[in-house]
């Protein structure tokens, strides 16, 4: 019922889609650099308010994201791509500093919902 909520989730949605995913997916098929992911992360970060989901609380433009940001962790992680070796875990590296805080804190807040630990499995290596 929010409009500007609503307004947030469809901009959020909109970058995850045009920018987002196209940077990560150009990386981990060996297109793109890891440069470009975090230009991607960086601005989708910004994207988010200081605390809570892409639009505040729980909304669309989460559900939008959690296969995406789920994935893009466990690749990373395990260093699972087409690009150099080395470089999924440089990414992940980079979002451990205070310059990625918010959309870690972001990435971590999504698993740790029932519904994602109920229907995701995952071997944390990194």
């Amino acid at each position: 019922a929010d409009l500007v909520k609503r307004a947030r989730a469809r901009i959020f949605i909109i970058h995850l889609d045009q920018q987002w995913v196209p940077a990560y997916m150009g990386f981990v098929v060996g297109q793109l650099s890891y440069e470009v992911v975090l230009e991607a992360c960086e601005a989708l970060q910004k994207l988010l308010p200081e605390s809570g989901c892409a639009a505040g609380e729980w909304s669309i433009a989460d559900v939008a994201a959690v296969p995406w940001t789920a994935r893009f962790r466990a690749l990373l992680c395990s260093d699972v791509g087409k690009y150099p070796a080395g470089d999924g875990k440089k990414v992940m590296d980079e979002l451990a500093t205070p310059r990625f805080a918010r959309l870690l804190k972001y990435m971590e807040d999504i698993e740790k919902r029932p519904s994602f630990e109920a229907t995701f499995y995952r071997v944390r290596v990194c």
